[in-house]
């Protein structure tokens, strides 16, 4: 009988353009960046006398977007709690190919649980019901999903935090007390049945739940306020037939145990705030730019829908999940000398030096190669900028890779040229009138990026040659304070050997 696809599987398999945009960054080919901007010595000249006069914040049009760096968040508001938190747990979850190399190489959409109504696509209608009384105690959570190659065999590493122990537990109480009892769904008849509990090799505190019927397993256990949870999918039996099926699901039983062995010692390297119950490492909540790079990121205006992932800053293993070729990028972010990096509406690193900025152009432009990219002209000729397009699905993914001294930034937008995309029936006339077309928007958005890493750059240098006068005003003090103490004790050993010969050379006085 061919199963309808699993309610836990839902929020994997919605693999949007958002995601498949940052995935698609790559490296180009041919010639560097800087050669192919170099011009003829005379059109340059040509070209400064004519444009000098005009500054660079007024040669592009960066639409609504901001072409100035943003204030920066030294401190994370509380209203933030959800958003902070579950970066930290982000940061801290593993990702599929880190347990399984071999097997999760594709990543897929991973998700920060900022509100406990987004977990409702997780679970089973009967399961949302049963864990709905612990939402007053829910904090934020993570998923870090990942399938292999051809997208049959899935996983999920799911964290949630709680604000105690206590409610941690009931809810994972919950989740497997109702998966065992009627987890599973008969997508033909929208009927449920029970699943089975098994053991999870090396965790007698984990409980795993077996549905044969849905060729899948799930796994739930706890660690102090954290929930942490698991889905093992296989899909390749659905277009088998049924004396061809293997329902054999070791694989996914031993995943769960890995899973949790590597996991479990990370969890207390998640840097968390007090709750009020008490739980927690750290009186504030960790800062959202620690590295001050979030500042640059290219960031949805008022009113422009989002078409990147939401503003963060990013570990490496965060970033790593925003991205399909999980291997390739891992194994660069491992090699590459990188400082900072965040994701927003444009992806963006910074590196040691200009020279690693151009290693890493390089080296996304050959794994975009690999889908044989069309390359275009950036409308507007902002400097150190590749584009290109290729074919997403149900239509085009436009990008364009952007190089400034030490940073590297990739900027996408998907244009949706499938049949019905022009269907305007039931649309705002004004939204309609006001649309930008996908690569005039992706152009702005790589104007605004040029424009603040200008600043980016600008600032920095500023910083280095404000530390440079501090440090030398400290050498001229110090200097000056050396020179006037050595003075000074030179002058009092000089007083000293003076006087010294003088009592030597006076009688003493008589008593």
């Amino acid at each position: 009988m061919k199963k309808g696809p699993s309610p836990v599987s839902r929020i994997s398999t919605r693999v949007a353009a958002i995601l498949t945009t940052v995935a698609a960054a790559g490296a180009l080919t041919g010639c560097s960046v800087l050669e192919q901007f170099q011009q003829p010595e005379e059109q340059q000249a040509s070209e400064e006398q004519t444009t000098s006069e005009v500054p660079e914040e007024e040669k592009y049009d960066t639409g609504q977007y901001r072409k100035e760096p943003h204030p920066g968040w030294p401190e994370t508001p509380v209203d933030m709690t959800s958003y902070s938190e579950g970066n930290q747990i982000g940061y801290q979850t593993l990702l599929p190919y880190e347990v399984d190399p071999e097997r999760f190489t594709q990543g897929r959409m991973p998700v920060r649980y900022n509100t406990f109504g987004r977990i409702s696509l997780v679970f089973p209608d009967a399961v949302n019901e049963a864990t709905k009384p612990f939402e007053k105690n829910y904090i934020s959570g993570y998923i870090h999903p990942a399938s292999d190659e051809d997208g049959n065999q899935i996983a999920e590493n799911y964290i949630w935090r709680f604000t105690d122990p206590t409610s941690a537990e009931g809810f994972a109480n919950a989740i497997r007390d109702t998966y065992l009892a009627e987890g599973g769904i008969n997508w033909e008849d929208d009927t449920t049945y029970p699943l089975e509990y098994i053991d999870i090799p090396g965790h007698p505190g984990a409980a795993g739940m077996k549905d044969e019927e849905g060729d899948q397993v799930h796994m739930v256990t706890t660690y102090n306020e954290f929930v942490i949870f698991a889905n093992a999918m296989d899909n390749r039996d659905l277009d088998m037939a049924e004396e061809e099926k293997n329902q054999d699901l070791t694989w996914a039983v031993d995943y769960m145990s890995k899973f949790l062995t590597m996991q479990l010692p990370m969890m207390d390297d998640i840097e968390t705030h007090k709750t009020e119950e008490g739980f927690g490492k750290h009186d504030k909540l960790q800062p959202m730019d620690p590295d001050n790079i979030l500042k640059y990121v290219v960031m949805s205006p008022e009113g422009v829908e989002m078409t990147g992932p939401v503003p963060a800053h990013m570990n490496k293993r965060a970033m790593n999940g925003m991205f399909k070729a999980t291997g390739e990028v891992s194994r660069l972010l491992d090699q590459a000398d990188i400082e900072a990096m965040a994701i927003g509406e444009s992806t963006l690193f910074r590196l040691a030096n200009p020279q690693n900025a151009e290693m890493m152009l390089a080296s996304f432009r050959a794994l975009d190669s690999e889908d044989d990219p069309e390359k275009f002209d950036e409308p507007q000729g902002v400097p150190g900028t590749e584009c290109y397009s290729t074919y997403e699905g149900s239509g085009k993914l436009h990008y364009c890779y952007l190089k400034y001294e030490n940073y590297y930034a990739h900027i996408s937008k998907f244009e949706n040229t499938s049949a019905n995309s022009e269907a305007t029936i039931g649309n705002d006339p004004e939204e309609e009138a006001n649309k930008v077309d996908p690569k005039t928007q992706l152009s702005q958005m790589v104007a605004a990026q040029y424009l603040m890493l200008r600043a980016a750059v600008a600032e920095a240098e500023g910083n280095a040659d404000g530390a440079a006068e501090s440090s030398a005003e400290d050498t001229a003090e110090n200097t000056a304070e050396n020179s006037a103490e050595n003075t000074a004790e030179n002058n009092a050993d000089s007083a000293a050997k003076t006087l010294s010969e003088t009592t030597a050379e006076t009688p003493a006085a008589e008593s």
